[in-house]
């Protein structure tokens, strides 16, 4: 069987080509409908009469109402990211820091809209002024799928006569906040916008976005994956089994986990993943971020710093 990484390329080098890929259990009806967008292209994209035109506006107005609630706490997670960098810059110097690349991948899912949401965007922050301070190679990604109720794919399954088994019966919504190429701070307006949650598929969320850190040929990658739940896509569990979508999600991990070539992370929003990912913590509220989340996030950026300067000496 191709390695994890060799078949996250091959996911990338194929993600629009509607092929379907079986190496596993795991299958996809079709990929045909499936989107990577930016996320500034996302908010441009909705044009009237589309009846979500309305929502734009609300989108920019609740980003600045969320700005203006929370500038003390933005405030001092500026200032403790600040803090993070000078110890890590201390620890390792600027040469240090040459050998990684650090990927955040958020959960667009439904049940994220709200506090959820406003907690993710400061995370997002967080990581990436984090990642500016070092100069390190960073991106800001979210995931989720176009429609509801697997829309158009379903329907193509349908029309198709209903095969057995058919998989993910969905399309995707890859998002990107910050890429690798830019490097800038993230415009987390996208994530105001109500429509934009909606179901979550996360194992392909993942190997995505390995695919994506995997072509810089860095010495080590760093994914910290932020989610509230477990996978969940109606149309494709209504098909298949009720554990379809975490099973896959289990198996991805698993995978990467045998590769250690990637350090994989999770913090759950009002949820716990322990038991899914190797090393998580818990966010409920947007007090805890300065006690939770900040502090892992000096712990797995520092722990994978350590890893890419690793000198390997040669056996005697």
């Amino acid at each position: 069987m191709l390695s994890f990484f060799k078949k996250a390329l091959w996911k990338k080098n194929n993600l629009s080509s509607g092929t379907n890929e079986r190496t596993t259990s795991y299958r996809v009806f079709s990929k045909a409908a499936d989107q990577v967008i930016d996320a500034v292209k996302l908010l441009k994209k909705i044009k009237s009469p589309n009846p979500e035109i309305a929502t734009i506006d609300l989108a920019w107005e609740a980003y600045e109402a969320f700005e203006n609630a929370y500038a003390p706490q933005l405030t001092r997670l500026t200032a403790e990211v600040i803090g993070v960098s000078d110890n890590l810059l201390k620890k390792y110097g600027e040469d240090g820091l040459s050998n990684i690349s650090v990927s955040l991948l958020i959960d667009h899912s439904g049940s994220m809209k709200g506090e959820k949401a406003h907690i993710a965007a400061c995370m997002m922050l967080a990581f990436s002024q984090l990642s500016l301070k070092l100069g390190i190679p960073f991106e800001v990604l979210g995931f989720t799928t176009r429609e509801w109720k697997g829309k158009p794919i379903r329907e193509e399954w349908l029309r198709a006569g209903k095969p057995r088994s058919p998989g993910r019966v969905c399309a995707l919504r890859h998002i990107v906040y910050s890429s690798f190429e830019d490097q800038k701070k993230p415009d987390i307006s996208a994530m105001f916008l109500p429509s934009i949650f909606k179901e979550n598929v996360d194992g392909e969320a993942i190997e995505w976005a390995v695919s994506r850190s995997v072509c810089l040929g860095k010495k080590r990658q760093l994914l910290l994956v932020i989610s509230d739940g477990a996978p969940v896509d109606d149309a494709t569990l209504s098909i298949n089994s009720l554990s379809y979508l975490y099973e896959h999600l289990k198996e991805v991990i698993s995978e990467m986990q045998k590769e250690k070539k990637i350090g994989l992370y999770g913090v759950g929003i009002q949820h716990s993943l322990k038991g899914l990912y190797p090393e998580c913590r818990q966010v409920d509220r947007m007090s805890e971020l300065s006690d939770q989340f900040v502090p892992f996030l000096e712990y797995v950026f520092q722990e994978n710093l350590g890893l890419s300067n690793e000198v390997k000496t040669a056996p005697k």
